[in-house]
């Protein structure tokens, strides 16, 4: 869930910018949707930090010392 809050956004913009040759409305649809999905999944992991104590650390990139 951790790394689908930090790509969905990324994935929701490159598809937003291919997808705007088939309607204006269709990226704009596609980018906030993938916005407002990473925006919920970040509500839910804040709020099982606050209720459960569950914290974690997750390595995204290793080069990145």
């Amino acid at each position: 869930m951790e790394y689908a809050i930090l790509f969905l956004p990324l994935i929701g913009s490159i598809l937003g910018y291919f997808g705007r040759s088939f309607t204006k409305f269709f990226s704009e649809i596609t980018t906030t949707v993938f916005v407002t999905i990473s925006a919920i999944l970040s509500i839910i992991v804040f709020w099982n930090g606050l209720e459960k104590k569950n914290y974690s650390n997750h390595l995204i990139l290793e080069w990145v010392n």
